[in-house]
């Protein structure tokens, strides 16, 4: 019994998403500090800001071509190439940054601040395709193989979601925490290493363990042709009971897509006709607005991302600190989001802060306490607990009312939202690069994460077969109910 559950295809799913979970979380914690460490303009975000608006801005312009790509060529390969592609983009990134670390003391000289610019955009470049692949790898593995393997009956979309979540909870506890503990005492050079071999190690794991499943399930072989795919009447439904008045609608919105053709004008037409397509079908489904909603939270510096990181840093947090902290916020599941948050745009005000407002009125005295950096990530760790919530229930109806030959195009789309808005936040994060100024950040994400609320609450009221406390409820299970109202709006008419 317990060889037949290792060999399984849930094991090996479970295990595949540890191993990629657990080596992004690594990088990306460690990312973000080294290049606070190595940004030539000290005490400034600018180049952790910069990093993450080039992958943003790939994401933005690229993720539709790469929809296609998942709904057009088979599933091994997809997966096969984004795997390689990113764990070979974080070597070469921790290859750079070793060699950064290196020799730390000699930057005056103009050569010196060449060959560290050199080797900042080249680890942009890297992030940038590793972004992309990861990008790519997570849309294919989350919203097309786990469909397709449920669909098949090896488990329920509820069970697998809930469980993936949970691995990503404790990748997310205890991946920061150890990474900072290697960087503590081994050393930062050690741990760049060690992240390194990890990837290597990982892509090989992470590829043979996803083929295994690949030979395991035939459905996986068996590619829907997304220009002759069909679009269900009722999203919920599956597709064998789709009817054929449907299938005639969808066939007629596919029959103006012609093949890529070898001259570059066709090419850039190419480009933009499969962009407006993508979001033709994101905008035909009803359950974009959870889509949007869910977006919006990516417009924020309250969370655990590199700025946020960077900012206790510079603060006086030591690597272990805040990876602790970001580690204690999984721990707060039950607790409501805005509310918390509150408490992380109060710790502006209070004495420690650096918001350049209160020195120029002199409000508080300069203080060398932490209380206001305190105060502020126990703000965002405790708000954290919302987040989690919303993305699972929005993920499952996400998976259930997205029709599979359709869902590469429209999760490609969402993701380009979530880098739309992210890229937002980041070029506010270039306007105020400095501690002084770091509360504007705060103040803004407030009103987008308070925004994304009133869509949530918008859409809950529009859809009334699907609960507005179906997407915060721990067991999203409640929501499994077909939306009706969720089909094509030219059908509609």
């Amino acid at each position: 019994m317990l060889r037949e559950s290792l060999a399984g295809v849930r094991f090996k799913l479970y295990c595949t998403h540890a191993f990629q979970t657990w080596g992004d979380r690594w990088w990306l914690f460690a990312l973000g500090l080294f290049l606070v460490i190595l940004s030539p303009d000290e005490g400034s975000l600018r180049v952790t800001a910069t990093n993450s608006i080039m992958i943003s801005l790939s994401l933005i312009l690229f993720s539709h071509i790469s929809g296609h790509w998942i709904d057009k060529y088979r599933r091994i390969t997809v997966i096969r190439f984004c795997i390689f592609c990113k764990n070979f983009c974080i070597v070469g990134s921790c290859m750079l940054v070793y060699f950064l670390l290196q020799f730390p003391q000699h930057r005056d000289s103009d050569a010196d601040m060449l060959v560290t610019n050199l080797c900042l955009t080249a680890v942009f470049l890297f992030s940038v395709m590793g972004g992309m692949a990861f990008a790519v790898n997570n849309i294919a593995l989350s919203k097309d193989w786990i469909v397709v393997l449920a669909n098949a009956e090896h488990f329920t979309l509820t069970e697998v979601n809930a469980w993936m979540r949970r691995i990503d909870m404790m990748c997310n506890i205890v991946a920061p925490v150890s990474i900072a503990l290697v960087m503590r005492w081994p050393g930062r050079r050690f741990a760049i290493l060690f992240i390194a071999g990890w990837n290597v190690v990982s892509a090989v794991c992470e590829y043979c363990l996803l083929r295994s499943i690949y030979l395991l399930e035939p459905a996986l072989a068996q590619k829907t042709n997304h220009e002759n795919g069909s679009r269900p009447s009722n999203s919920g439904m599956p597709l064998s009971q789709q009817t054929d008045s449907t299938r005639a609608g969808d066939k007629t919105r596919h029959e103006s897509e012609s093949p890529l053709q070898h001259r570059k004008v066709d090419k850039l037409l190419f480009f933009f006709n499969s962009f407006r397509k993508a979001v033709n079908i994101y905008l035909s489904y009803q359950v974009k607005f959870a889509g949007i909603a869910l977006a919006m939270l990516y417009m924020t510096v309250l969370n655990f991302n590199s700025a946020t990181n960077g900012y206790m840093m510079l603060q006086g947090f030591s690597e272990l600190h805040i990876s602790l902290t970001t580690a204690a916020t999984t721990f707060c599941g039950s607790l409501i989001q805005i509310s918390f948050l509150s408490i992380a745009v109060v710790s502006f005000f209070l004495p420690g802060s650096p918001w350049h407002v209160l020195a120029h009125y002199k409000i508080h005295p300069e203080s060398d306490t932490l209380l206001s950096v305190t105060v502020f990530a126990s703000g965002v760790t405790l708000s954290r607990a919302g987040l989690w919530m919303f993305d699972l229930g929005a993920t499952q109806l996400i998976q259930q009312q997205v029709n599979l030959s359709e869902c590469g195009r429209f999760n490609s789309i969402q993701q380009c939202l979530q880098s739309t808005f992210d890229l937002v936040y980041l070029l506010l994060v270039i306007v105020f690069p400095r501690c002084d100024t770091y509360a504007w950040l705060g103040f803004t994400s407030y009103v987008a994460i308070v925004s994304a609320g009133c869509i949530l609450f918008y859409y809950g009221q529009k859809e009334r077969s699907v609960p507005l406390n179906c997407l915060f409820c721990k067991d999203p299970s409640a929501s499994e109910t077909p939306n009706s109202h969720d089909y094509d709006l030219k059908n509609q008419k």
